[in-house]
């Protein structure tokens, strides 16, 4: 379990914005990534694939790339019909498979933002509010193991119930910014 002393140094910052821009280096314009294989090697770019389609129809989901196991995993999300699944998947960039872990987000949630910290040794996968299948937000903070595939309801929670706008981590600390 994450330590109290982790969630006690945790900044929540709740702003009436949301992020709207996301930077990738130097590059200014989406095209940079197609242009990679004509780019002076001097100029950084970042190269892209799109993976296969998943075997879910979920929308309103994030994803996360684990040191731990190598793959990529999806905390649940919102269904066609309006409905929420807590289900857990995994992806493998490597041979481009999606797998059903087996595994159930304790309350599954869409509108979601996923945080990678660590919990000693352990890599853990953490969810902070989020909403629900009743279609309200929560302020129930959630994590995912990526290598015992655990999940866990931390006792601690957001001080408002949010689907955040954003998460970045910084020095294992997670930062949890604007939301709804």
């Amino acid at each position: 379990m994450m330590r109290k002393q982790s969630f006690l140094s945790l900044f929540v910052a709740l702003s009436l914005c949301m992020l709207t821009a996301f930077v990738l280096g130097s590059s200014s314009s989406p095209a940079r990534a197609n242009q990679a294989a004509n780019a002076p090697e001097d100029v950084p770019y970042f190269v892209y694939r799109q993976a296969a389609n998943s075997p879910f129809a979920w929308r309103r989901f994030d994803g996360a790339y684990s040191q731990t196991t190598g793959t990529i995993f999806f905390l649940g999300g919102r269904l066609p019909d309006g409905s929420t699944s807590g289900t857990i998947w995994e992806f493998d960039p490597v041979s481009g498979v999606y797998a059903d872990t087996g595994t159930v987000m304790n309350i599954p949630v869409s509108n979601y933002e996923i945080a990678t910290l660590m919990d000693g040794a352990n890599e853990v996968l953490v969810i902070f509010g989020g909403r629900t299948a009743a279609g309200a937000v929560t302020n129930a903070i959630q994590g995912y193991y990526p290598g015992t595939n655990t999940v866990v309801t931390f006792s601690d929670v957001l001080p408002v119930s949010t689907s955040p706008g954003g998460v970045a981590v910084y020095d294992n600390i997670a930062y949890v910014f604007g939301g709804f």
